[in-house]
């Protein structure tokens, strides 16, 4: 459960809460300036290896993910840094066992 909750709300290249998430073919998100970066260098999404990352000049027309960037906006609005939410999820996630 832990995993799952900081997979959707944090970047898998630079393991912060998602800024501008952009969502690829295979599900997974990144930060929209991680994804440029990342088109430049592999075409491979980071956690599934999968060859879906797009072109430099596509990724300016990906539509950004409003649902993953509202959830993470509400966090920063409450002032929760990612390790807050690790520790959140963590915690709760060890009453569940």
């Amino acid at each position: 459960m832990a995993a799952k909750v900081m997979g959707e709300l944090s970047c898998h290249i630079c393991f912060n809460l998602l800024t501008d998430a952009r969502t690829l073919s295979c599900g997974h998100s990144f930060c929209y300036h991680c994804l440029i970066e990342a088109s430049f260098k592999d075409k491979k999404c980071v956690p599934c290896l999968e060859e879906t990352v797009p072109e430099p000049e596509q990724c300016a027309s990906m539509l950004p993910n409003s649902d993953l960037n509202h959830k993470v906006g509400s966090l920063i609005r409450q002032g929760t840094s990612i390790e807050a939410v690790k520790d959140r999820v963590l915690r709760r996630s060890t009453f569940d066992i």
